[in-house]
């Protein structure tokens, strides 16, 4: 007798397992929910209809609760519509006894859709100029994402938002950029991007780490990218005609960090980039500038080696670059130091050139000055431009021994 309870007892447990598994991982199939989770999206907002093609109840033991999981669901608004692969309403399980409705979470998973169409879906709903602003902005791109709403706090409603861009092209600061693709979260007015790539001037930016942030209805948004630089895209972000002095097929490793501010109309407020490039073996042509006849070893071109170039752009498009390296005038040569330091605001633009000529021949007939190799000998130049007028501040050659300096030469267009 005992061992037949005991039998009947395991046969219920293993049915309850079985019936509890069914439950977890399939659930029944049923419409008896399907009038609340219209309910619910309608106490959003009436403008609201949902269509709804198999709902089924499933446990979700974990959260002590089960869930009303709809299938392939449609989601309406005036003329726009947005499809869902899965749609859970996480209900705790005295809902089923107790004659109350205690909904814990919403878990949406979209399928995989158009950002342009998902943007006038949010438009739809309710007016939102960053929504407008990234509708024009964005030519194409699919976006999928899964959006979670939390509502056991009845004050403080939190939603969780993580999906996935692939293949966008966006429009920012009269620039095109291609191939757009990102992972994203977002919490609490917060919005992290991971993985981000994309191509803009036929070269490819990658960033490990991007946040934006709403805070007295601006945004802040921070981030780091690295690429390959070339010719062409120097050439933009210094806003000169470097075409004559640089290799054409020349790639550079970067890195930079950059910081971006909207206002609540999603315009641009302020941004600010600073990028370090890293150079290893850079030819610069220096054909306009003769030097033959002050320095014997110079063939209209200087070698920089293992150095770097910083850089910082802002909104008002004052332009800051730092070059700090070794240098040759062929490659034969020891290296030497060499530094530049060049901003520009506005009209004006400032230099300042520091650079060990221990290295070189030199002969300046002017003041009858010689100087062999492997004699130490520094130039130093403080300059400026305005109105295309060039002005030497201050330009200083000296050794331990000597010091040649001149102060305020003035230049006019042609350097005479």
């Amino acid at each position: 007798m005992f061992k037949n309870i005991l039998r009947l007892l395991f046969a219920l447990i293993i049915i309850l397992i079985i019936f509890v598994s069914y439950l977890s991982f399939f659930g029944i199939k049923t419409d008896k929910f399907n009038h609340l989770i219209k309910s619910q999206i309608q106490e959003i907002d009436k403008r609201l209809d949902v269509e709804l093609n198999k709902v089924f109840i499933k446990l979700n033991l974990r959260q002590k609760s089960f869930s009303i999981n709809g299938k392939n669901v449609n989601l309406l608004i005036k003329n726009e519509s947005q499809q869902f692969a899965n749609v859970n309403v996480l209900m705790g399980l005295e809902t089923l006894f107790k004659n109350q409705k205690n909904i814990k979470k919403i878990i949406i998973n979209s399928n995989k859709t158009e950002v342009k169409k998902l943007l006038k879906f949010i438009r739809a709903y309710k007016i939102n100029i960053p929504a407008l602003y990234l509708e024009n902005s964005i030519s194409e791109g699919i976006i999928v994402y899964n959006l979670t709403l939390d509502t056991n706090n009845k004050k403080n409603k939190l939603t969780f938002i993580n999906g996935e861009i692939t293949n966008a092209k966006i429009n920012f600061l009269q620039k095109q950029f291609e191939n757009v693709n990102l992972k994203f979260e977002y919490f609490d007015k917060s919005l992290n991007i991971k993985d981000f790539n994309l191509t803009y001037d036929k070269t490819k930016f990658l960033s490990n780490d991007i946040n934006a942030n709403v805070k007295d209805n601006i945004i802040e948004i921070k981030g780091d990218f690295q690429n390959k630089i070339n010719l062409n895209l120097l050439s933009n972000l210094f806003d000169l005609d470097i075409n004559n002095y640089l290799e054409k097929n020349i790639l550079l490793s970067s890195k930079s960090k950059f910081t971006v501010l909207f206002n609540n109309k999603f315009k641009i407020k302020d941004y600010k980039l600073e990028s370090q490039i890293n150079i290893k073996d850079l030819n610069i042509e220096l054909k306009k500038i003769d030097l033959k006849k002050y320095i014997s070893d110079f063939n209209n071109k200087i070698i920089l080696k293992n150095g770097e170039l910083k850089f910082n752009l802002n909104k008002s498009k004052a332009v800051s670059v730092n070059i700090k390296s070794k240098f040759v005038f062929n490659k034969n040569q020891k290296s030497k130091d060499l530094v530049l330091k060049y901003s520009k605001n506005n009209l004006d633009e400032k230099y300042e050139f520091n650079i060990d000529l221990s290295e070189n021949d030199l002969f300046i007939d002017l003041i009858n000055f010689q100087k062999g190799i492997n004699e130490e000998l520094f130039l130093n130049i403080n300059a400026s431009k305005k109105n295309n007028e060039y002005n030497i501040n201050n330009l200083k050659l000296f050794n331990k021994k000597n010091m040649f300096e001149l102060r305020s030469i003035e230049f006019s267009k042609n350097f005479k």
